[in-house]
């Protein structure tokens, strides 16, 4: 058993339980930001701040900064000081030197004087000195020397002198105090009397004989119902106005004599009185308790230095501030009522930190501090105890059961002994430590928690065990928080390294609870009470959490929701509406259905503003029991709640100073005064800014919050925060209003906000005028820019006609180019066999006359035709166009058109068939014109259709319409030039390689005829319904106004008519005896790539007998042909389907198998351009249509010479590497060209002739080529086969080898590639005409 030291201490009780520390306070110096020490006149204006002045300065406190006030610019070249102020109405000050007043406006900073009453001269007046009274404004003014003073009264803008007695001539300092009511009603105390003077001049005389008859240091007071408190000689009375005398006042009662040196005082609410006097004497009495607190002794130690109170002054908020001679005091009343113990210092000069409370028997509450244990009366009914101990053990926690304790460490308290006695358990771990809980379930057991174990007391047969319950999930040393029972489920709730763990004694079931699995960012729960719904409130590290358990809803509660600190200590609960909660700064009640928290602080009336962990408790009678770092805090909820209720709301919220920076001066400059309603006005120069804020609650500025938003750029509320300044950069110009909320110390949002208007100006380039003047420039820019502008469109338009016209011209240019070319080609080609077929015809008569006269008959025809169609299209244009309508039927006239081309279309191996409903239709037509017509839509669809399509003519009547289809299913029509082919001159596909020719004005010409016959003609393509094709529809009108037909005028309708249908082409293997001439194989072979069959015929008289001739009748099978055979020569025409001659031209001459071949273009394009166009493109020669039979036959036998030139070239360099040689530009171009071939060749041989198998098909192989083109090609270049050239080279090179070298004939015979010596020796004989053997010789 250990024995403790147990101290009874009665002499020293006020060193444990403060019941007399009723106010806080606070001293400003020049530290704080004062000007000087001796201060006075301490008022505070509507707005609420405090103004007093200081070393002869105004000075200005916001609760946060103090500011010093430049004088008015009379007393600064003078430096008279400033004496005193009052406040006035609407926030100004009366401030008042030794001979001036004036009147001050914080909102703009203007001092304005204060004149005399008239007749009062300024010698009259002495000098000012301090302000008398609390009513009204009364300074008294003193001459120096004598004393003798004069009473001024303020109003009117004026100083008057107050009306005194008559009989009082002067007044003496200071043996006088001197008031005003505000019925106007003037009181004066002087030497033993009280004078009052109602506004119409009755006097009442009050003697003072029962004070003294030489009363100094006057003082009174009028309270709010009129009664008047004097204080005179260090005492206070009251008038009793019934019997017309003073009385001495309860307070008087408390006062030692001789040491209250007491000068001014003020009354308080109901009745109170604070006075102060003579080194730093302060008292305040409490009217309602009948009490008396003198703060002399606490003055004393927190002003070591002797110090003249000499004014008391009580805010709006109840602050009470004091003036001094050495600085500012404030006062702060302590409001709520909480008591505190132990929270001076102990012994050792440290504080008492308390750690876990338990209540026993007689009221009295027991509470571990780090040196013992102490017990207190918190009713202060008995003497405190304090128990010491020469081990001093950590005991942290403790429970009362019966006469007895428990503390941390398994083990009995005697509180009457101070006795510990240690109970039996199964201790593994040295319970002496920072930690250890106790709780007891709702079955009584009692259930300790220390560092990883879980004990369980087991008191049966009184006896006392601590039984092992539980070992929890890790072993490690002061890491349990927190140990609770719940009231509800009966489970134990214990706080583990930063996780809740929930144990069921009756199952024996452990469950674990990670807050961070709740998304909560805690490490520690220092506190768990659980509902009567079963959800708890945990108080952890990161502020007050609400947790349901069985879904794990959470919501947490932080300093951002008025938590004065997110570190909670301890929590007790108000019934079922509140929590009490302490922090580790200050303490807070949460109203749980509001979620609003009430802070309280040192300032309040706490011991300290730092709480413990497990150092909380609630006492049977309601009492809440908080310890922390500097003792004992106790307190009935409902009266601290009922103070709160009752304090002051004086507060207001203000702007009290702006800050901004002047970029054009570099300047840093502040403002502090403003208007009522404050504007700010900033310019694009004034880049940062700041606003600087506060509360005028001096209460506890400190703990005060600020939320901030600018509507209209920002317009959510900022986080809260202590500071009382928000900073701006370069805010866009336009206009805001700058909101400001604050949240007070006890943590209540402050209803009123501050409302800043804020402006910000433009640059002189963005402001109004500016953007006018912006708009006129532009005006008359954009009116001169509209005049450009039309003048611009005038000329564009105007260049635009011309273009247009241009464009017209160059397209109509380009339209008679086009035609001019077609017509050409179109009077060429049947000119060139006409004049031809002529000469043959005069050459040998007997041979070309009856396939010639037909040739020429044909074309003839052809071109009688092509100039009919232009006549009447000229006429067309011209409107002299005349039909000749008949009356017949249309029917069978159509269908005698359409069967007239069914010979050329089985030729053409397409089918053409007519389809109608119609057994017959009379009706008015101009046979010519609808022949016409549906001869040019059948020749487009027989011209467009390939081999194997259809043709179909089809006749309906719709609507008293007939309606005649041509469809085919040829190639189409482009859909983007659907819109043209009835444009004349317009041609699908205006190249030289469409697929057949013309002038492009057939379909303009059968519209128009169309069209003078009342008619309409449409195009689709593709068919509708398929891919490909198209369909003409031609719609005439049925009319029956025109005569019936003559029947004898059927010669004259038919006559002509087959001029206009076309022969059957020959080609030739038509039978014609022309074509059939023997052909000799030693001719060149020529090969003719032309389209139109007559001319192919003319050809073909010309050359033959001449050459072996082979025809193609288009470009691509002209290519193919070239490649095929490699012919001799090569006649091509120009204008010709799928590749034209051009194309012709530039393939063969860049492919090495034809590029020898001489190419003759024949064609209608006579110009030098087209000429160019040709011999740049590889032609040899160029004839225009009509040609002369000599000129081609000239042409192909120079051709045919240049060939023998250049074979003679090659023949006789051919074993050797070839080299050009000069002569004809012509011909040295072509042996340039052919060079590379044979070089070719030749090099291919050189590097295989030693290889027996290398013959002719390795060559061709290797080359490219099939066994017939190089055989052709080496002909017609060297009149050398592949093979003889492989021979006669392995030949020259075996008699090289047989020359130079040792080896035999059989060897060289191995060496140049021959398998059989004796084939070689015969050979060598055949080429060389002697024998191998014969070299060496």
């Amino acid at each position: 058993m250990r024995k403790a030291l147990v101290l009874h201490i009665f002499l020293l009780l006020s060193a444990f339980v403060a019941t007399a520390q009723k106010a806080r306070f606070e001293f400003y110096t020049t530290a704080d930001g004062l000007a000087g020490n001796n201060t006075t006149s301490v008022a505070q204006d509507e707005l609420g701040f405090i103004w007093f002045i200081n070393d002869g300065k105004i000075h200005r406190y916001d609760g946060r900064n103090f500011l010093a006030y430049s004088p008015p610019p009379e007393l600064q070249h003078t430096r008279e000081p400033m004496l005193g102020l009052a406040s006035w109405q609407d926030s100004l000050l009366l401030v008042w030197s030794e001979h001036l007043a004036f009147l001050f406006d914080p909102k703009t900073g203007n001092w304005r004087g204060i004149r005399i009453k008239d007749g009062v001269t300024k010698d009259d007046v002495a000098p000012f000195w301090q302000r008398l009274g609390k009513s009204s404004i009364v300074i008294n003014s003193i001459k120096r020397g004598i004393g003798e003073a004069t009473l001024w009264t303020f109003g009117g803008n004026q100083l008057a002198p107050v009306r005194l007695p008559g009989h009082i001539a002067t007044l003496r300092y200071p043996y006088y105090w001197c008031d005003i009511d505000a019925s106007g009603h003037t009181y004066l105390a002087y030497h033993d009397t009280l004078y009052q003077l109602d506004q119409s001049g009755h006097e009442t005389v009050t003697p003072m004989n029962s004070i003294g008859t030489d009363c100094y240091d006057l003082c009174f007071q009028l309270d709010e119902d009129g009664a008047l408190i004097l204080l005179a000689n260090w005492h206070f009375y009251r008038l009793d106005k019934a019997k017309n005398r003073f009385v001495p006042h309860p307070a008087n009662r408390f006062l030692r004599a001789g040491q209250n040196h007491l000068h001014r005082f003020i009354l308080g609410k109901n009745g109170s009185i604070w006075a102060c006097g003579q080194d730093r004497n302060l008292i305040y009495y409490n009217a309602e308790a009948d009490t008396l607190y003198n703060y002399h002794d606490e003055l004393k130690i927190l002003l070591p230095n002797s110090n003249d109170f000499k004014g008391v002054f009580q805010d709006k908020t109840g602050i009470v501030w004091i003036d001094t001679r050495l600085g500012l005091l404030k006062v702060r009343p302590q409001t709520y009522p909480f008591d505190n113990f132990f929270s001076g210092r102990n012994q050792l000069n440290a504080y008492y930190s308390f750690r876990g409370f338990t209540g026993h028997k007689g009221g009295m509450l027991y509470g571990v501090f780090y040196d013992g244990i102490a017990g207190f009366d918190p009713a202060k009914k008995q003497a405190p105890r304090l128990y010491t101990f020469k081990n001093i053990l950590n005991f942290f926690d403790l429970y009362a059961a019966g006469d007895h304790i428990w503390v941390n460490g398994g083990q009995l308290f005697d509180p009457v002994s101070g006795a510990l006695r240690d109970v039996p358990g199964s201790f593994r771990e040295n319970n002496v430590g920072d930690n250890g809980f106790f709780a007891k379930d709702r079955n009584g057991t009692l259930w300790w928690a220390s560092h990883y174990f879980l004990y369980r007391l087991d008191s049966s047969e009184n006896k006392f065990e601590w039984i092992k319950e539980l070992e929890l999930p890790e072993k490690v040393f002061n890491k349990t928080e927190a140990l609770h029972s719940g009231t509800k489920s009966g489970k134990l709730l214990i706080s583990f390294m930063g996780k809740l763990l929930q144990y069921d004694p009756k199952t024996k079931m452990l469950r674990s609870f990670d807050p961070t699995d709740w998304g909560l960012p805690v490490t520690r729960i220092t506190v768990i009470e659980e509902e009567r719904s079963g959800q708890l409130w945990l108080g952890t590290d990161a502020g007050l959490v609400h947790v349901n358990p069985a879904n794990g809803a959470v919501r947490r509660y932080t300093v951002s929701d008025g938590l004065p600190n997110n570190f909670i200590c301890g929590l007790l609960t108000e019934g079922d509406s509140c929590l009490w909660l302490s922090t580790n700064h200050g303490l807070s009640r949460f109203h749980i259905p509001t979620g609003v928290f009430i802070n309280f602080f040192e300032e309040d009336g706490l011991s300290s503003n730092e709480f413990n962990r497990k150092s909380y408790y609630k006492t049977r009678d309601g009492r809440l029991v908080f310890g922390g770092m500097r003792g004992v805090n106790t307190f009935f909820p409902e009266t601290v709640m009922r103070a709160y209720q009752n304090r002051s709301k004086g507060a207001r919220l203000i702007l009290t100073a702006f800050e901004y920076t002047d970029e054009r001066r570099d300047t840093l400059l502040r403002k502090t005064q403003f208007p009522a309603r404050p504007e700010i006005h900033l310019y694009h120069w004034d880049w940062s800014y700041t606003f600087e804020y506060a509360l005028t609650d001096y209460d506890n500025p400190k703990e005060i919050f600020y939320s901030y938003k600018m509507e209209g750029y920002k317009d959510g509320w900022s986080a809260p925060s202590k500071f009382n300044f928000t900073r701006f950069n370069s805010l866009p110009a336009g206009e805001y209003t700058f909101r400001v909320r604050a949240r007070d110390s006890q943590g209540r949002w402050r209803p009123d906000q501050l409302a800043v208007k804020v402006v910000v100006h433009p640059p002189w380039w963005a402001t109004w005028w500016a953007y006018v003047l912006y708009s006129l420039i532009a005006g008359i820019l954009l009116y001169l820019f509209r005049r450009y502008e039309l003048n611009r469109q005038t000329l564009k338009t105007n260049l635009k006609i011309e273009k247009v016209e241009a464009e017209k011209l160059k397209e109509l240019d380009h339209f008679k180019s086009r035609l001019y070319t077609n017509l050409t080609h179109e009077f060429r080609t049947p000119l060139t066999v006409i004049l031809g077929m002529v000469q043959q015809i005069r050459n040998e008569p007997e041979k070309y006359l009856n396939e010639g006269t037909r040739l020429i008959e044909t074309n003839g025809k052809n071109l009688l035709a092509l100039i009919n169609q232009l006549l009447d299209l000229s006429k067309l244009e011209n409107k002299s166009f005349q039909l000749h309508l008949q009356h017949t039927d249309i029917v069978p006239y159509l269908r005698y058109v359409t069967e007239s081309y069914q010979t050329f279309a089985n030729s053409k191996n397409l089918s053409l068939r007519f389809f109608t409903t119609l057994e017959a239709l009379e009706m008015d037509f101009d046979e010519e014109q609808i022949k016409l017509v549906l001869t040019n839509l059948i020749s487009n669809a027989l011209k467009f259709t390939p081999s194997g399509g259809a043709i179909l003519v089809r006749t309906t009547v719709v609507d008293e319409r007939l309606n005649v289809e041509v469809h085919d299913t040829g190639i189409g029509i482009a859909e983007k030039d659907l819109p043209y082919v009835f444009d004349r001159f317009y041609q699908v596909d205006g190249s030289y390689t469409r697929e057949s020719e013309g002038t492009g004005i057939g379909l303009a010409h059968t519209m128009e005829l169309v069209k003078i016959m009342g008619g309409e003609i449409g195009v689709e393509s593709p068919v509708p319904g398929g891919n490909a094709g198209s369909v003409f529809t031609v719609r005439l009108p049925v009319t029956h106004k025109a005569p019936a037909k003559d029947l004898t005028a059927n010669g004259r309708a038919t006559q002509g008519f087959a001029s206009a249908l076309p022969d059957k082409q020959t080609d030739e293997a038509s039978g014609s005896d022309l074509l059939r001439t023997p052909i000799h194989p030693a001719l060149p072979q020529l090969l003719i790539i032309e389209d139109n069959p007559d001319v192919v015929i003319y050809l073909k008289s010309c050359l033959e007998g001449l050459y072996q001739l082979d025809v193609a009748y288009n470009g691509k099978i002209g290519i193919e042909k070239a490649l095929e055979n490699i012919p001799d020569l090569i006649v091509s025409d120009v204008m010709m389907p799928e590749n034209d001659g051009y194309q012709v031209c530039d393939t063969l001459k860049n492919d090495e198998r034809t590029s020898h071949i001489p190419i003759i273009l024949l064609t209608a394009k006579a110009d030098a351009a087209s000429r160019i166009t040709g011999l740049k493109r590889g032609a040899d020669a160029y004839l225009s249509k009509p040609f002369d039979k000599e000129e081609l036959l000239v042409r192909l036998e120079m051709l045919v010479e240049r060939q023998k030139r250049m074979v003679a070239h090659f023949s006789k360099n051919l074993l050797h590497e070839p080299v050009p040689a000069s002569g004809e530009a012509q011909t040295e171009e072509i042996i340039r060209v052919e060079n590379a071939f044979l070089q070719k060749v030749h090099q291919i041989v050189a590097e295989n002739y030693t290889d027996e198998d290398f013959a002719l098909p390795q060559l061709c192989h290797i080359i490219g080529m099939s066994r017939s083109q190089l055989f052709r090609k080496m002909q017609a270049v060297s009149a050398t086969s592949p093979s003889d050239y492989i021979r006669s080279y392995r030949l020259n090179q075996a008699k090289t080898l047989l020359g130079t070298t040792s080896m035999n004939v059989s060897e060289v015979a191995w060496k140049v590639g021959f398998k059989d010596p004796g084939h070689f020796s015969k050979l060598f004989q055949e080429e060389f005409g002697f024998p191998p053997g014969a070299t060496r010789k």
